[in-house]
């Protein structure tokens, strides 16, 4: 069992990945993201009257009789037992001296984030229809909000239901008509594009025509 020779102490509500040496490997789950709820000695657990053994090394598959050699240890070592709370509420306890790494107090929690739009209920053909707008969500987001490895991709919600003939076409109508005179912002930024550069070229052609004006006026005597 790889207890540590130095017993180093977190601060209080260090949060992050946390690992632990051989046993409590078994109970501390470094990819866990986990908070120090609390750090307290053997004696003041006693005196809580806690079942060390049940509560922090029977987790850990240490045999009843080997534990109080532990608790000898942690005790001369000057050590406690951190309780790490998850972010479902599961707790577990770790020795001190059996503290492998543990996340500094200024690290920074990160989570996966999703944008998920809900179009409703429509025809599955508006899958093959809708390439340009999953391209202009991932261009919006690589410009907004700075992302470059955003994937975006369409899914479903195990819904089916049914129209008639009518009702569909009736549906489709008016889902085209809000659309009709709309553009997006990578055709619109295209179209400015274009335009910007006709109107450059037609600014030079009229710059040079100056030009040679001029210079036909200088010459002339």
């Amino acid at each position: 069992m790889a207890s540590n020779t130095l017993n180093v102490i977190p601060a209080w509500k260090a949060a992050g990945s946390f690992e632990a040496n051989n046993p409590f490997d078994a109970v501390v789950n470094k990819d866990t993201y986990y908070t120090i709820e609390s750090t307290s000695t053997i004696s003041e657990m006693q005196g809580r009257n806690t079942d060390l053994y049940t509560v922090i090394f029977k987790p850990a598959g240490i045999a009843q009789e080997d534990y109080q050699s532990i608790v000898d240890s942690i005790n001369a070592a000057g050590g406690g037992i951190l309780t790490l709370i998850a972010k479902d509420g599961t707790r577990v306890y770790l020795p001190t001296t059996y503290l492998k790494s543990f996340p500094l107090t200024d690290g920074i929690s990160y989570e996966r984030l999703c944008l998920v739009a809900d179009l409703g209920a429509v025809p599955p053909t508006l899958k093959t229809k809708i390439d340009d707008v999953l391209t202009h969500v991932k261009n919006y987001i690589e410009l907004h909000v700075g992302i470059e490895s955003a994937t975006v991709q369409l899914g479903t919600v195990p819904l089916v239901g049914y129209v008639t003939a009518e009702q569909a076409a009736v549906f489709e109508a008016t889902r085209q008509t809000a659309i009709a005179n709309v553009k997006n912002d990578v055709l619109t930024i295209a179209d400015q594009a274009t335009q910007i550069a006709s109107q450059a070229a037609y600014i030079a052609q009229l710059e040079a025509k100056v030009i040679a004006l001029t210079n036909a006026n200088t010459t002339t005597p």
